[in-house]
């Protein structure tokens, strides 16, 4: 079904943009019964601690070689945690300074693509980077799919989902946290950055309660992330926004494609996974954790050094 929305168009300003400027855009909004993106699921495999890449030598002396006469080059990155530093206000959450000027660059390379794949709805990304209008985005953990040229695709969740979903808002709600709740296109998070420390512990525990009651069909799952909680449909995840935008270089050679995947949180594990052995993954956070991402990097310092290094290999030779 071919409908038109409208979307924000940020301004020029470096200040947080405001979501008053909007143009319209053609949207494919895809019934449950549309046949969604099928992934090969992400190698079971261990978790463990990263090694740093500041430290990894012998990978860089691989890698940036690699990345230098590749056809095509691909950066993934998540936004929250990995692009921008958490906001108590999630609409503040802009890029580390340097961040969007570097990402500017890197995508204007021939060789070079660059796409971002979040949790957060896709106008949310538009309205924080307004670069992000000119990349390929995927947005509610690759539920929504917006193209370079502006075209969208919004898989909808199946009827019992979306009445799952429902209720567990209800009785969020009922339970006095309504104002925790953010609604997403197949999913219910809630956020304690800003709350108290006993309101937090309250707040996890009500929303793990009433998330568990949903969980018990399969199509359902529950998601910890920094600082929430999300009870998110498992038919589309992170991992199938890797698949999709891998899916156009399957027929190249191997040393045709180089591709890397940054992200920081649990969130990411499904994207990491994905990728698996065909690219480089990076854990971006100020401490590492276990991770199926084979390196972490420390932001913004260490993450504004892999993005120059990125736009220093793809510029070769242009």
């Amino acid at each position: 079904m071919l409908v038109q929305r409208a979307m924000p168009v940020p301004s020029s300003s470096s200040a947080a943009p405001s979501a008053n400027h909007l143009h319209l855009e053609t949207l494919v909004i895809s019934e449950p019964n549309s046949s969604p993106p099928s992934p090969q699921p992400p190698a079971a495999a261990p978790l463990a601690l990263p090694a740093a890449w500041i430290n990894a030598r012998q990978e860089h002396a691989s890698f940036w070689p690699r990345l230098a006469v590749a056809d095509h080059c691909l950066l993934i990155c998540d936004y929250d945690g990995t692009l921008a530093p958490f906001k108590a206000d999630k609409m503040q959450a802009v890029p580390y300074s340097g961040v969007a000027e570097r990402l500017e660059k890197i995508a204007a390379q021939p060789r070079s693509k660059l796409a971002l794949v979040s949790g957060r709805p896709v106008a949310e990304l538009i309205t924080l980077l307004p670069l992000a209008s000119q990349l390929e985005l995927f947005g509610s953990h690759g539920r929504e799919h917006r193209s370079a040229s502006g075209g969208y695709r919004l898989e909808q969740p199946s009827p019992p989902v979306r009445e799952a979903l429902d209720t567990a808002a209800a009785e969020l709600a009922t339970a006095g946290w309504e104002r925790a709740i953010e609604r997403k296109a197949a999913s219910i998070a809630v956020h304690w950055r800003s709350l108290s420390r006993s309101e937090q512990t309250a707040l996890a525990e009500a929303a793990g309660t009433i998330f568990a009651m949903h969980t018990s069909a399969g199509t359902l799952s529950i998601l910890p992330f920094e600082s929430g909680l999300e009870l998110r449909a498992n038919d589309h995840t992170k991992a199938h926004a890797v698949e999709q935008l891998l899916r156009p270089a399957s027929g190249l050679e191997p040393a045709g494609l180089v591709a890397a995947y940054l992200g920081d949180d649990t969130t990411d594990e499904d994207a990491f996974g994905a990728l698996g052995t065909r690219g480089l993954s990076l854990l971006v956070r100020e401490e590492p954790r276990a991770s199926l991402a084979s390196y972490w990097l420390r932001p913004p310092a260490q993450l504004l050094g892999f993005l120059d290094d990125w736009l220093r290999a793809v510029s070769a030779g242009t």
